[in-house]
């Protein structure tokens, strides 16, 4: 059986003291250092979601920019293209129209050249005629 004497009173007061001074000297600070290192886990977690989420934004405004600039790149070039194509369309049809004034005009001096041609061997065909009907009865007609 347990009696209770002094021994047992001083051995809980001791115990309690134990306790008290432990907590003061070992278990507080423990505490707190784990409770400052949560924060600061914490507060290094929070800074890494805003870089995240600042880089999150700062990639769509870039994919935004890239975007606008790409259809901007487009427009020009569709613009410069229809430009390009209707002053090449403007073109052809000069050299087209020049290149018909000059066939016409080689055209009427080519019939110039024949009529002429015409004029001058008709005018030389009775001569011909004369000289050959010569040649072939051996004698001048």
């Amino acid at each position: 059986m347990i009696t209770l004497d002094i021994s047992f009173f001083i051995t809980v007061v001791d115990t309690l003291i134990l306790i008290v001074l432990l907590n003061i000297i070992l278990y507080k600070p423990i505490r707190n250092i784990l409770s400052e290192r949560h924060e600061k886990i914490t507060g290094l977690n929070n800074e890494i979601d805003k870089f995240y989420e600042n880089a999150r934004m700062r990639k769509e405004e870039l994919d935004k920019k890239f975007s606008e600039a790409r259809n901007r790149a487009k427009e020009a070039f569709e613009t410069a293209k229809s430009e390009a194509q209707a002053e090449e369309a403007e073109t052809l049809k000069k050299v087209r129209e020049e290149a018909d004034s000059r066939k016409a005009e080689s055209l009427k001096e080519l019939r110039s050249d024949v009529s002429t041609a015409e004029k001058t061997l008709k005018e030389q065909i009775e001569s011909f005629a004369r000289e050959m009907a010569g040649k072939v009865l051996g004698r001048a007609i």
